[in-house]
């Protein structure tokens, strides 16, 4: 993304292109293997592949679903995806552009064409305020009060609240934001103790934001989004009305847990929601609407090249696990090869084995489900347009209704039948589209 060196940047991207590829750490030969034993277990419970194995338990009806809505989203997406490579080609002059070109220059027309900074931006996310603001937003939409309580805690940073809703308690909940050397990376939401122990369930948020040492600790837009993410991951676990966990939002499908967290991140780019929090550091002063306007511009920058990019991913884990296990690493590669010349614009150069390293996928929980990604944003797009289409991003009718329908919920029904409480009707895309500028 900022070297300027392109000899360089092909140099690591093929390299990351190769990880796991040779020798004792080629790892093809191990995915060969999963493949065959996931295609055996779906067999033997009576499913015709491994796909259809996974949706059983999801949201998603079936892989064919899958296939022609994404495969219908990407034939949107192009367009704008070869408008998005010849704005930068006719920019700045080049003549062979490449995949790992495009992160820098991409970088450079944001700043030099649209004369956005990010590091201006982050000016106006001090982590306190940013904190304030999400917890108004919750309370505004849903009057959830989160009193902080002195308690001994495993480390100085932790910070634990009481939660109530109209005087009546709700759950403890802990924030643990800052890195440490002794924590794992990344951000999530989890549950310490469940709620029917005394009705007194523990929540928790972990990320792992740069403390300052020498003054106010300042975010980033991704610092920001990922803490409102994590949090009505948590409210979403707070909200459920079932007295059993089991039921509760953490245990929804697969592909409807993340519509409650990225719903929300929506408020924190919105300019209504981020001006409850965004001062600047020294002045005091609300973030100015042309600085909100760039950012609203800057948001559809490079939908399209973005939206194939993860549909490549999502068709190669879905196609994978619905076809006959390969036989043999050449059948495998020429596979994942083909699913790329179908869904990207660019050429994949000699290298390329993202499935080798694709630990989602095969070292993890995403096997058939990697498509949950976008699954969960064409959904949370659907809720989002009715907050806006009807002018009040805290209206409380709509808020109720979400709550009623699908937040307090649970998994006391199927997460389609939920969706369909709050929409009377079946998933469309025109959101996503339109929110992607695809349309």
């Amino acid at each position: 993304k900022y070297c300027s060196d392109r000899e360089v940047r092909k140099h690591f991207y093929q390299s990351r292109q190769s990880v796991a590829t040779k020798w004792k750490h080629n790892n093809r030969p191990i995915i060969l293997e999963i493949l065959s034993l996931r295609q055996k277990k779906a067999e033997i419970l009576w499913f015709d592949n491994y796909a259809q194995l996974s949706l059983k338990f999801k949201m998603a009806e079936s892989p064919q679903q899958i296939i022609e809505l994404f495969t219908d989203i990407s034939s949107k997406a192009r367009p704008k995806a070869q408008a998005e490579l010849d704005e930068i080609s006719q920019y700045f002059n080049l003549k062979d552009l490449q995949n790992w070109d495009i992160s820098y220059y991409a970088n450079k027309l944001r700043e030099e064409k649209y004369d956005f900074d990010s590091k201006i931006l982050k000016k106006y996310f001090v982590f306190e305020n940013v904190l304030q603001g999400m917890f108004e937003t919750i309370y505004k939409l849903y009057k959830l009060e989160f009193k902080e309580i002195q308690v001994k805690t495993y480390n100085e940073d932790v910070t634990v609240y009481e939660v109530y809703r109209e005087w009546k308690f709700v759950s403890y909940f802990f924030t643990d934001y800052f890195y440490n050397e002794l924590k794992r990376p990344g951000a999530w939401a989890n549950i310490l103790r469940e709620k029917f122990w005394n009705n007194k369930r523990i929540v928790l948020n972990v990320c792992n934001f740069q403390k300052s040492v020498d003054g106010p600790t300042l975010l980033t837009l991704w610092d920001v989004e990922t803490m409102y993410h994590e949090f009505w991951h948590a409210t979403h676990e707070m909200l459920s009305a079932s007295k059993y966990s089991d039921l509760s939002g953490f245990h929804v499908e697969w592909d409807f847990v993340e519509l409650p967290s990225q719903l929300l991140e929506n408020w924190c780019r919105d300019r209504v929601g981020m001006k409850l929090f965004a001062r600047h550091i020294e002045t005091g002063e609300m973030v100015p609407d042309d600085l909100l306007e760039k950012l609203e511009k800057l948001e559809f920058f490079g939908n399209g090249q973005f939206v194939l990019g993860q549909n490549t991913y999502a068709m190669m884990d879905m196609k994978i696990h619905s076809i006959p296990a390969p036989k043999s690493e050449k059948e495998l590669d020429d596979f994942v090869c083909k699913n790329y010349d179908e869904n990207s614009l660019l050429p994949r150069g000699e290298i390329y084995s993202p499935h080798a390293s694709f630990s989602h996928i095969f070292d993890g929980w995403y096997a058939a489900g990697y498509y949950s990604y976008m699954w969960a944003e064409i959904i949370e797009k659907e809720v989002w347009s009715v907050f806006k289409d009807c002018w009040d991003i805290f209206s409380i009718e709509i808020a109720q209704k979400f709550h009623d329908t699908i937040l307090s919920a649970g998994t006391t029904k199927k997460a389609s039948d939920l969706f369909r409480d709050f929409f009377w009707r079946d998933v469309e895309i025109d959101a996503f589209l339109s929110k992607k500028w695809l349309m």
